[in-house]
């Protein structure tokens, strides 16, 4: 898997909070209503590399602390090394910090859809997501998102002081693993549509993959509920959209054979055949047999599907057209652009 390909898989996976929708909680846990400094502290020692030591050196000259949130942090208690970090920094001058980072030498990436008070960069060979927030915020902001936007898993609320080697658990993310000693991924809210359904299963599959947890017993029966569920007519475009969008990066990252399991699920099947009018199954048998590049065939195959001409450009063909007449856009170009040489 490529960084690019990393990179576009990382806006739905872990920590994301691009997508979002109301949720159903069992029961809140009460920790959440607690600010950080009244919650109860768990040590933690996160062992760092010597290029996460020294780009901490440089935020921690312009930052009060520095604290690791999120899905990393349950893979690095567990002795997993993850291709990207969640740092949670509290400074005065943001922009000063990041114009030393960039000084530094690390390379920044375009963030255009996130607010100035994150940032998000490589520096040797590791993506970081920088968020400028006092711990106190955060907690108070995780815990609004709780309500009202999808963050479905324990480990999203993990926080972990870089510094002292404490960390916050307020829905015990680092209590639950798996009969193989697995740390699991533990689902603590249900998104209340079937859209959002897709998207949490989603995170969770990439989650699984890219943090080397997995799914406990709870998500597994939850992703069998929704994946042969049956969509409304007005849930298709959105399920079409995440299919187009991100049935590709599902290749890439988990591979043909599981993604195959997704793509030919009853639910996913069904909104297709509604939304564009194609045959999943005849499209990931081609697919199958051919030997060009998976995910952007896979593209050039729905095409296909939907009767697009070797003429097509690519980027007015019905596909497109109907992504956008639903307020979508083709999410991976890189892959729209090898689909026309494809089709062609």
């Amino acid at each position: 898997m490529n960084r690019r390909s990393f990179l576009h898989t990382f806006a739905l996976a872990a920590g994301s909070a691009t997508l979002g929708g109301l949720q159903a909680w069992g029961r809140e846990p009460q920790m959440l209503s607690l600010g950080y400094r009244h919650q109860k502290k768990i040590p933690l020692k996160i062992s760092l590399t010597s290029a996460e030591t020294k780009l901490l050196r440089v935020v921690g000259r312009h930052s009060s602390s520095s604290h690791m949130f999120g899905g990393p942090v349950l893979s690095r208690a567990r002795g997993s090394h993850p291709s990207w970090v969640n740092l949670l920094v509290d400074s005065k001058d943001f922009s000063r910090m990041k114009r030393k980072l960039f000084e530094f030498g690390v390379t920044p990436l375009s963030t255009p859809e996130m607010p100035s008070s994150f940032a998000k960069f490589v520096y040797e060979e590791q993506v970081y997501n920088v968020m400028n927030s006092t711990p106190d915020e955060f907690c108070q902001l995780n815990r609004l998102q709780a309500r009202v936007q999808l963050v479905p898993f324990a480990h999203n609320f993990l926080l972990c002081d870089l510094q002292r080697g404490l960390a916050i658990d307020p829905c015990g993310a680092l209590d639950s693993q798996s009969s193989s000693g697995t740390p699991e991924i533990v689902l603590v809210a249900k998104p209340r549509t079937l859209g959002e359904s897709f998207d949490c299963v989603l995170s969770g599959r990439f989650e699984a993959k890219l943090l080397g947890l997995s799914p406990s017993q709870a998500l597994r029966d939850f992703e069998q509920f929704v994946l042969n569920d049956s969509s409304s007519k007005s849930e298709v475009p959105r399920i079409a959209e995440r299919v187009v969008n991100y049935i590709p990066d599902a290749i890439e990252v988990l591979g043909m054979e599981e993604t195959k399991e997704l793509v030919l699920c009853p639910m996913i099947r069904n909104a297709i055949k509604s939304g564009i009018n194609v045959e999943l199954d005849r499209v990931w048998s081609k697919l199958e047999k051919s030997k060009e590049d998976h995910p952007a065939m896979f593209i050039a195959l729905l095409k296909e599907a939907m009767g697009v001409s070797a003429s097509a450009t690519g980027f007015e063909d019905d596909l497109t057209l109907y992504l956008a007449k639903n307020g979508y856009n083709m999410r991976r170009m890189d892959l729209a652009a090898d689909a026309v040489m494809m089709t062609a």
